[in-house]
């Protein structure tokens, strides 16, 4: 349970990190596609033995987020 709220509180801290009323739509997305791509990311490195690269997760939130935007 302390895992969920950790994620809460995370997820409160950072959600003005964007600034601009007109974008706050986009907040909670960069977000959700963070967590969601890390999380996918730790279970090939988990199950199928993948080496964690950074970089990789951060092209795969990039595409994640221009696709959303399209």
């Amino acid at each position: 349970m302390s895992q969920h709220n950790q994620l809460q509180q995370h997820f409160s801290q950072h959600k003005f990190f964007f600034g601009g009323k007109r974008k706050k739509w986009f907040r909670p997305l960069i977000w959700h596609a963070t967590i969601w791509c890390i999380w996918l990311h730790r279970n090939k490195v988990v199950f199928q033995g993948v080496v964690p690269d950074v970089q990789t997760v951060i092209h795969q939130i990039q595409g994640l987020s221009g696709l959303v935007l399209l």
